[in-house]
């Protein structure tokens, strides 16, 4: 069964969209999830994968519109990309086509019988040791890390995610409270929120990828 989520260039649930395939990866969690992203403009689109790694989901990344990427004089190294996202299958599609259908279904073959590559993105300190301190807790408490994966829920209450922040402050009020604690010694200790931290440091890593 696939099912067709809206599309977006982001899991921060700011829009409808975001929120619907952010909440469909969380509460149904599929055995994999297909990241179609336009090939011409990888640096935009590989933040969404970034995120969605961070779930903790087995990945494939469909490189869409390689046409259009190599008429452009872009090089896809396909082994490279799959090297620096964890090992993640990256395949080639052009979806007007049709081409690159067969080897995408071999990749989702693929992740459903072999066991998902685990992507980390490190922050710099103290940011990293707050997000750690926070993991430990969620990770101990088997109601929420049953729910939610540790890191990730520890990186959103972090950054302040409205929608995890609201609903958790009336289920884990304390955990919450000592989120906000963390975030605030960060902010003082590097003069910038959280948020503002870790999506600098995705899109660091994305630079770096290109």
């Amino acid at each position: 069964v696939v099912v067709d989520l809206p599309g977006t260039y982001s899991l921060a649930a700011y829009s409808v969209e975001e929120i619907i395939a952010r909440d469909f990866i969380l509460g149904e969690r599929p055995e994999a999830v297909i990241v179609v992203v336009d090939a011409a403009n990888l640096e935009r689109n590989l933040y969404l994968a970034c995120q969605i790694l961070e779930l903790g989901v087995p990945v494939i990344l469909a490189l869409n519109m390689s046409d259009t990427a190599r008429r452009r004089g872009l090089s896809l190294n396909l082994a490279a990309l799959s090297a620096e996202l964890g090992g993640i299958p990256v395949v080639e599609t052009v979806g007007s086509r049709g081409l690159g259908l067969d080897e995408l279904k071999l990749a989702i073959e693929s992740a459903l019988h072999n066991p998902q590559p685990t992507f980390h993105l490190s922050f710099d300190e103290p940011l990293e040791t707050a997000v750690t301190a926070l993991a430990t807790q969620i990770s101990a408490n088997s109601t929420l890390s049953a729910a939610y994966p540790a890191r990730w829920l520890a990186i959103k209450l972090l950054e302040a995610d409205p929608g995890i922040t609201a609903q958790l402050e009336r289920e884990q009020p304390t955990l919450v409270e000592q989120a906000r604690d963390l975030a605030a010694q960060v902010t003082h200790d590097l003069d910038d929120e959280p948020e503002i931290l870790i999506a600098d440091r995705r899109y660091q890593f994305i630079g770096s990828v290109i």
